[in-house]
């Protein structure tokens, strides 16, 4: 397979000599009418989108719990 020559029109954080790229293709998020849940579960962060020392809103974060726990997706 032949290397196919595209520019990069947007991008949403630094890319880096060497990075991997990949096409673009948006995603729909999962419906979740309102009222928002908010189950009273406790959790720990293992892992997060961007390395960075702190997280807040709008940061993507991977815990340890999900369905069998009784979360669903839109949960905050």
């Amino acid at each position: 397979m032949g290397r196919q020559s595209q520019k990069i029109l947007t991008s949403f954080k630094e890319i880096e000599s060497g990075d991997s790229l990949d096409v673009y293709s948006a995603k729909e998020p999962p419906f979740v009418s309102k009222p928002y849940r908010k189950p009273n579960i406790e959790g720990y962060v293992v892992a997060s989108k961007n390395v960075t020392i702190m997280n807040s809103i709008y940061d993507i974060v991977y815990i340890d719990k999900g369905l069998k726990d009784g979360l669903q997706p839109g949960d905050c």
